[in-house]
C-alpha cells in the first residue's frame, strides 16, 4: 500500500504473509509491525519506531472475543529510556455494547485506571466509541464492501472491538466537537480498495487530505 500525504510525502507499507497469516508491516519511514500467532489468533505484536518499541501480548477467551491487551512499551528520549505498561481490558454485553478499560503503570507501580470507554457494532463493524478519556467520541459510516485486510487470518480479531471494521469507513465524525473525516474509494472487481482518498476537516478548521494506492496478489 503507498500513501501520499497533502504535503507530498510518500510511505510505502510493505505486508509479508505466511499463507493466510500476517508476519510484517514494514514501512518506509521507519515503522514497523511484527506479528505472531497462536493457532488462528494474533497474540503478539512488535512494534518499533524512531521514539519508541512496543510489545503487545494478547488474550482471547474461549469466543475468540480479545479480553486483554497489554503492552509494554520502552520511550527513548535523549539519554533518558522510559518504559511504561498500558493494559487494556474488555468486557461483553448482552445487548452488544463493549466496555474497554485502560490502566496504565509501570515496571515498578501498580496498574491505575486512566479511562473507560463504551463501543457499538453493528454489521461487524465498529460504529460508535464513547470515552471519559477527554480525546472525543465518534461515530462510524461503512460502506458495503471488502476491507483490504478481510482475508487475513486472525487480524479482524485483533483489531475488535476498538477499530474494526469489516467493510470500509465512509464518514467518521466526533462529537460533540465536530471534526469530520470523510473517505471516497475507488474498488476493483472483486470489491476491495484500489485507491482511497481522505479529506478531514480538523477541529483548528483545517484541512487534510490524504492518499492510498492497494496492491493484492
Amino acid at each position: 500500500m503507498i500513501e501520499t500525504k497533502e504535503d507530498g510525502s510518500i510511505t510505502t507499507f510493505t505486508y509479508t504473509y505466511d499463507g493466510s497469516k500476517i508476519v510484517s508491516i514494514i514501512r518506509t519511514d521507519g515503522i514497523s509491525d511484527i506479528y505472531a500467532y497462536t493457532g488462528n489468533l494474533i497474540t503478539y505484536i512488535k512494534h518499533t519506531n524512531t521514539y519508541f518499541t512496543s510489545e503487545t501480548f494478547i488474550e482471547y477467551d474461549n469466543n475468540n472475543r480479545k479480553i486483554i491487551e497489554k503492552t509494554f512499551n520502552t520511550i527513548l528520549q535523549p539519554n533518558v529510556v522510559l518504559e511504561k505498561i498500558d493494559m487494556v481490558t474488555f468486557s461483553y454485553s448482552p445487548n452488544g455494547t463493549v466496555t474497554s478499560s485502560v490502566y496504565v503503570g509501570d515496571s515498578e507501580s501498580e496498574m491505575e485506571l486512566n479511562n473507560s470507554s463504551t463501543i457499538t457494532y453493528n454489521n461487524g463493524n465498529t460504529i460508535s466509541f464513547e470515552t471519559t478519556s477527554g480525546l472525543g467520541n465518534y461515530d462510524h459510516i461503512y460502506d458495503t464492501k471488502n476491507n483490504s485486510m478481510k482475508n487475513v487470518l486472525g487480524y479482524h480479531e485483533y483489531m475488535r472491538p476498538d477499530y474494526d471494521g469489516k467493510h470500509n469507513c465512509l464518514t467518521a465524525y466526533t462529537k460533540p466537537e465536530g471534526a469530520i473525516y470523510t473517505f471516497t474509494y475507488t474498488y476493483n472487481l472483486a470489491n476491495y480498495p484500489e485507491t482511497s482518498t481522505l479529506k478531514g476537516k480538523r477541529l483548528d478548521g483545517e484541512y487534510v487530505t490524504t492518499k492510498k494506492q492497494y496492491f493484492y496478489e
